[in-house]
């Protein structure tokens, strides 16, 4: 799918020495990448990171077009890469790809080598790409050319100064997903959000944040409390735009 514009100018949010060393990674690798991987655990930002990859770079007038790479076949291999042409192509989940579609991928990846740069190609996974080039489930020239470039996510139990800034900002998201007023967090609250390890990173926080508006009773409160993450119910669906994968 193409991405519109307005949701990839959302900034990568954060203050820690780990989302600043990511945003100086990303602003370096921007100008010049013609293939990066990004790795990290699920729910760490992947799709993002990419989106701000596009923006920064030389095609960020082009199209950003997202696939989930076990979604594509091996008669539409070339519509996609065909229609990113001039910007960027990105294929969530690249350890699903099927070794035929790696296969192509690969050659394509070749051919374009000697071409002028007309389409950058950036791929993700939250899974080891080098146990599976072991196991010959991923071919090794195609994690040579596609790692070239890697750009590690950090989850964010390791990132924990981040959690306020975050969670303000993603409850004014989840505030205006649900056309509600977004109250202030209770310090007790932040204080849980500080301390829970987060094993889904920014997609269980996120989630998390959005259970919480949706169930607020009106009129919303000056400062909101939440249950502690390991007790609360598995929350409605947030917005179809976040950005966590």
């Amino acid at each position: 799918m193409v991405i519109p514009q307005q949701q990839e100018a959302e900034p990568i949010t954060g203050a820690s020495p780990a989302s600043h060393r990511l945003r100086t990674r990303i602003e370096r690798i921007a100008p010049h990448f013609r293939t990066a991987l990004i790795t990290g655990e699920p729910g760490t930002g992947k799709l993002l990171a990419a989106r701000t990859l596009h923006r920064l770079s030389p095609g960020s007038t082009g199209p950003f077009l997202h696939h989930h790479a076990a979604s594509i076949t091996p008669l539409d291999m070339a519509q996609p890469i065909r229609s990113a042409q001039g910007g960027t192509l990105y294929l969530e989940k690249i350890e699903a790809m099927p070794l035929p579609l790696q296969t192509q991928l690969l050659r394509f990846l070749e051919w374009q080598e000697n071409q002028p740069q007309r389409l950058r190609v950036l791929s993700s996974t939250s899974a080891d790409l080098r146990s599976l080039v072991l196991s010959r489930t991923f071919l090794p020239e195609l994690h040579q050319r596609l790692a070239a470039i890697e750009i590690a996510l950090p989850p964010l139990r390791e990132r924990r100064e981040d959690i306020p800034e975050l969670s303000r900002h993603l409850l004014q998201r989840a505030a205006q997903h649900q056309g509600k007023l977004a109250s202030a967090i209770a310090p007790d609250a932040m204080q849980q959000l500080q301390s829970h390890n987060w094993p889904n990173n920014i997609r269980e926080l996120a989630e998390t944040l959005h259970q919480a508006v949706n169930t607020a009773k009106p009129p919303p409160s000056q400062q909101m409390t939440f249950p502690h993450p390991h007790d609360r119910r598995s929350p409605s669906s947030p917005p179809a735009s976040d950005s966590t994968t």
